[in-house]
């Protein structure tokens, strides 16, 4: 709050010294319009980088939150969630924010609340190439396959391995899009394939070994069993 007080003044402060250089130099009408626009620029931008710092603090906060983790092994989701639906408050396109509120949320059973966020998301064009984009597909089929809408989950997991294809073509030595398009696969109740494209790839020697380390952990995972606590934790 206080930040904006002293922000305040300063505007004030500024308003007065253009109306002054005003009257000393040019003609009063004139010289007052471009005034404003020239105060209505210096306050945006003030304003402006006050919300980026007021988001920085709010998202640095909840990511210390997520990294905290008690002697239970527990993590504050509630905690962190509200200091990343604060930062999405101060700058509602700052997709970060949505990303890791939109994964307290799942974390906390707010499946619902998840999928709202993300389609806040899939509303704004800007994103569309945004590196987060297909995690945000991916958290929207969990959440319409939970809920039974095999359709649309179906369409979102599409998407999601659709992106992680470029990427992938892009470049070869995607490890994060080869991994995330693995996983998505799974999540469809595509393992086999999962497992198939896995092994159809060969990376250089320095991702060759995560690439190895990806294919032990899909062999093992078990998507069924993470749908199925998503349902028990539902709200």
């Amino acid at each position: 709050m206080n930040i904006f007080v002293v922000i305040n003044k300063q505007n004030i402060n500024l308003i007065k010294r253009v109306n002054v250089y005003c009257r000393r130099w040019q003609p009063l009408k004139k010289c007052m319009n471009r005034s404003k626009y020239f105060i209505i620029v210096i306050v945006a931008l003030i304003s402006c980088q006050t919300k980026n710092e007021m988001n920085l603090e709010s998202y640095k906060a909840g990511i210390e939150i997520l990294e905290k983790i008690d002697a239970n092994g527990i993590v504050d989701y509630s905690r962190a969630l509200e200091l990343f639906t604060k930062s999405e408050k101060i700058l509602p396109k700052h997709v970060e924010s949505k990303y890791w509120k939109s994964h307290c949320e799942i974390q906390l059973g707010q499946i619902d609340n998840a999928l709202k966020t993300c389609k806040t998301v899939f509303n704004d064009s800007e994103n569309d190439e945004h590196i987060l984009m297909p995690h945000f597909y991916t958290t929207a089929g969990l959440v319409e396959k939970v809920n039974g809408n095999i359709d649309s989950s179906i369409l979102y997991f599409d998407r999601a391995v659709y992106i992680y294809n470029l990427r992938i073509k892009k470049s070869i030595n995607d490890i994060d899009a080869i991994m995330n398009k693995a996983i998505v696969l799974c999540y469809m109740d595509k393992k086999d394939s999962s497992i198939t494209f896995l092994n159809s790839i060969s990376l250089n020697e320095e991702k060759q070994t995560e690439l190895e380390q990806i294919r032990e952990e899909i062999s093992l995972f078990n998507a069924d069993e993470i749908i199925m606590k998503l349902k028990e934790n539902k709200e």
